[in-house]
């Protein structure tokens, strides 16, 4: 299998882990991992997304589906055949990377394309068998979502505020309160180019070699 399509299918196979629901507290204790001003906050999310991955994986296995999977055509399923750009926007990834996502899913039969040879004009369907699968997950996400929430009690009103902010730091003009970066308001790459194009602007390491 190619290395672009291991985003819905994981290299390694995780440890046993006999109380699946305490997963991502153990996780964020894993290697001596404490809650300290010192812990790397990027280090400690991805431990607990990758935590959390496994256990909504197993709890989907009946379908046949991993998480990754079932958020696409979970949406898809919403949307009325919409094109690759236009479920990008939904789903919330970029358009290559759904593009290699939906070459698994068409791969294994759950989607598949129509319209035009032109590649922005064709759109995304969901296949009798993609819907059977969503039908058989959306009962076991369901319940691994409760089984979730009720773990973690009081505090998943924090993990959603921290999504929320996490979020919002990613989209463009987002709130310098909001910002992720302790330079304020993040940039995007158009903006950081048109910056350094500017008449006046200082030269960077690459220009000033040019030069």
């Amino acid at each position: 299998m190619r290395s672009r399509d291991l985003e819905f299918e994981r290299k390694d196979r995780p440890a046993p882990v006999e109380d699946r629901d305490t997963i991502c507290s153990a996780s964020l204790r894993s290697e001596g991992l404490a809650m300290t001003d010192d812990t790397c906050l990027c280090t400690g999310l991805r431990q607990a997304a990758h935590a959390m991955t496994e256990i909504y994986d197993e709890a989907l296995a009946p379908s046949g589906l991993k998480i990754t999977m079932f958020r696409v055509i979970r949406r898809l399923s919403e949307a009325s055949e919409p094109t690759i750009s236009e479920l990008a926007k939904i789903v919330g990834l970029d358009r290559s990377s759904l593009g290699r996502n939906l070459k698994v899913l068409e791969r294994d039969k759950l989607v598949t394309f129509a319209g035009g040879a032109d590649e922005r004009s064709k759109v995304v369907q969901l296949t009798s068998k993609g819907q059977k699968a969503l039908e058989t997950a959306l009962p076991l996400w369901r319940g691994v979502q409760k089984r979730i929430k009720s773990t973690l009690g009081a505090e998943k009103d924090a993990v959603f505020r921290v999504l929320m902010i996490l979020e919002a730091g990613m989209r463009p003009g987002q709130n310098a309160s909001l910002s992720m970066s302790p330079r304020g308001p993040s940039v995007s790459r158009p903006q950081l180019a048109a910056r350094r194009t500017a008449p006046g602007a200082p030269p960077t390491r690459g220009n000033a070699r040019r030069r």
